[in-house]
C-alpha cells in the first residue's frame, strides 16, 4: 500500500513540475522556490479578480447607461404619441365643427328654399284665383252678351 501511495505521490509531483516550471518562468522564480511561485500565482489571481471586477463594473455601467437611454427614448416616444393624439383630436374636432357648420348652412338653405317655394306657391295660387275670377267674369259677360243678342 505504501508503494502505491508513494507512486501516486511521485506521479503527482511529476505532473506538477511542468506547472511549477511554467509559473517559475512567468514570474522569474526558481523552480524549487514554492513561496515565490505561490506569491506569483496569488498575484495573478488577484489581478484576474480585479479585471473581472472591473469588467463587471463596466458592464453594469454600460447596462445602466443603456437602460437610461432606453427610458429617455421611451419618454420621448410617449410624448410624441401624446402630441400626435392631441393633434388628431384637434383635427377631428375641427372636422366635426366644420361638418356641423355645413349642416347648419344646408339646413338654412333648405329652409330658405322651402319658404321661397311656399311664397311661389302662394303667388301662383293667387294668380290662379285671379285668372279664375277673370274667366268667371268673362263667361258672365259672354252669357250676358248672348242673352242680349237673343232679345
Amino acid at each position: 500500500m505504501k508503494k502505491i501511495i508513494t507512486l501516486l505521490f511521485a506521479l503527482g509531483m511529476v505532473s506538477l513540475v511542468p506547472g511549477l516550471a511554467q509559473a517559475a518562468d512567468d514570474c522569474g522564480c526558481a523552480v524549487a522556490d514554492v513561496t515565490c511561485t505561490n506569491n506569483c500565482t496569488l498575484s495573478k489571481v488577484s489581478t484576474l479578480r480585479k479585471n473581472i471586477q472591473n469588467n463587471k463594473e463596466a458592464a453594469k455601467a454600460n447596462a445602466t447607461a443603456k437602460a437610461k437611454a432606453n427610458k429617455e427614448a421611451a419618454k420621448v416616444k410617449a410624448k410624441q404619441a401624446k402630441a400626435d393624439a392631441a393633434a388628431k383630436k384637434a383635427e377631428a374636432k375641427a372636422k366635426a365643427n366644420q361638418a356641423k357648420a355645413d349642416a347648419a348652412a344646408k339646413k338654412a338653405e333648405a329652409k330658405a328654399n322651402a319658404n321661397q317655394a311656399k311664397a311661389d306657391a302662394t303667388a301662383k295660387k293667387a294668380e290662379v284665383k285671379e285668372n279664375a275670377k277673370e274667366a268667371k267674369k268673362a263667361l258672365k259677360a259672354e252669357k250676358e252678351a248672348w242673352k242680349n243678342l237673343a232679345k
